[in-house]
């Protein structure tokens, strides 16, 4: 997994580091899932961007894809969007 950066869009707030995997992949669009690295609960919605490790923002949309548990439970978020103009 990738390391990135999770910000509010509406005033570029950080929120939290996350580990990232793409799943799909063009130049227009582009979906993935994510875990925040610090246990954060991010609500589902649009209003995000995610800055990947090319450093490029991009708007996001989240929805909780599912919650592992085990040694401490974490939920994986899936995200989709496409490259900010």
């Amino acid at each position: 997994m990738s390391i990135g950066k999770l910000y509010r869009s509406s005033d570029n707030q950080f929120l939290t580091h996350v580990k990232y995997k793409l799943l799909y992949s063009n130049p227009n669009s582009w979906a993935g899932e994510l875990i925040p690295v610090n246990g954060s609960d991010i609500t589902d919605g649009s209003g995000y961007m995610i800055e990947m490790a090319d450093k490029m923002k991009r708007q996001c949309t989240l929805k909780t894809g599912r919650t592992v548990n085990g040694r401490s439970s974490y939920k994986i978020y899936r995200f989709g969007g496409s490259n900010l103009s």
